[in-house]
């Protein structure tokens, strides 16, 4: 985010609220900057919204916390997806011991999936029942960059 962008924050919350009215420009230009150095890293539609709600709901004038946390719990939750999605691509590369693990089978599985969690799982169950058909049948097991691209998505 940019200083631009707090400081339209700041100016919402002074707006909407009793914080900071009284403050010279000086000191206005103060809190911006001490705002900025703690969520430049947050983007900023989040960060607005999360200002925007925390006014309607709080009596009082948010807080950087409170202006924070929405973002450091979506990060909290994103971090979690991608550790279940990563743990889903290793179970379907590690469950059939012919099939490797290499940058190309891992970024045609990616583009199948999406990053979504829900639809690495249908792609992993599908990986599944196809090598347990090919199993079952005794038929030979293709290279599994070979079954990926014969997938084009998951939905």
């Amino acid at each position: 985010m940019t200083l631009k962008e707090v400081a339209q924050i700041c100016v919402l919350i002074r707006k909407t609220t009793f914080a900071w009215k009284n403050e010279s420009d000086d000191g206005f230009e103060e809190i911006v900057n001490a705002w900025y150095e703690c969520l430049q890293d947050e983007p900023y539609e989040m960060a607005r919204k999360a200002a925007a709600d925390y006014i309607k709901a709080n009596n009082y004038p948010p807080t950087v916390a409170d202006v924070y946390r929405p973002y450091r719990e979506w990060k909290d939750r994103q971090h979690k997806l991608m550790i279940e999605y990563g743990n889903i691509y290793r179970a379907a590369i590690a469950y059939y011991p012919c099939y490797e693990d290499t940058s190309e089978v891992r970024e045609e599985f990616d583009r199948i999936a999406g990053y979504s969690v829900s639809k690495a799982k249908v792609l992993n169950t599908r990986l599944l029942d196809f090598v347990r058909s090919k199993e079952k049948s005794g038929e030979e097991i293709p290279p599994l960059i070979e079954w990926l691209k014969g997938m084009n998505s998951i939905e």
